[in-house]
């Protein structure tokens, strides 16, 4: 799940949430927000919220980010409630966030 809501000028808060039931025992945030570095944004689990692994990040407003769950650092798991998706150079699809 994706929340979207304003921040600061310029830039709003997405809160990214993975459910705290499947089989993952870590979770990384990876996008073109982070040069699809696949270890910079781990998620934290069930701290804030029991049902979900949470992150949040400031991003640039009136954007749009290609980004995707590694989970377990193997699978790579789209968000069932992205905004878009789209092809990626390995023939699988990225999920986009519109900010």
């Amino acid at each position: 799940m994706i929340d979207v809501r304003p921040g600061s000028a310029g830039k709003v808060i997405v809160t990214f949430l993975y459910p705290s039931d499947s089989y993952a025992e870590t979770v990384h945030l990876v996008g073109d927000f982070n040069d699809w570095s696949q270890h910079s944004l781990p998620f934290d689990c069930c701290r804030s919220n029991a049902e979900y692994w949470a992150l949040t990040l400031e991003l640039d407003a009136g954007r749009r980010f290609e980004f995707r769950y590694l989970v377990n650092g193997e699978t790579w798991v789209n968000e069932p409630k992205a905004h878009e998706y789209v092809t990626n150079n390995y023939g699988a699809t990225n999920s986009v966030v519109l900010t």
